[in-house]
């Protein structure tokens, strides 16, 4: 069993079979890719799925992911973490943070 990875938005690259870690542990990336493309209308190349984790330079699946440079500006593992450090922005970041992830969701979908 691998240990959870939460990553700045929330997401767990555990459970994600894009997430390097997991390569043996998931499908094929052919049936992934077109799973993928079925149920989210992603067509993502074979070669491109493959995810270091956002917190690791290297490839990421998600090139235009929003929250990740802000994220790594700060001194945060996850962004859940701003509320015990500064309750003063939290309130801004969320706000950024909820705007940004509606055009990042809407955009794809």
């Amino acid at each position: 069993m691998s240990k959870k990875q939460v990553i700045f938005c929330g997401y767990r690259c555990d459970l994600c079979p894009a997430f390097v870690k997991n390569k043996n542990r998931f499908i094929d990336r052919t049936t992934l890719r077109a799973g993928w493309n079925t149920f989210f209308g992603f067509d993502i190349p074979e070669e491109r799925i493959i995810c270091v984790g956002c917190v690791k330079k290297g490839d990421h699946l998600d090139t235009g992911c929003t929250v990740q440079p802000c994220a790594l500006s700060k001194p945060l593992q996850n962004c859940s973490l701003l509320a015990f450090l500064n309750p003063v922005i939290l309130p801004y970041c969320m706000r950024i943070y909820l705007m940004r992830l509606k055009r990042h969701i809407v955009g794809r979908f």
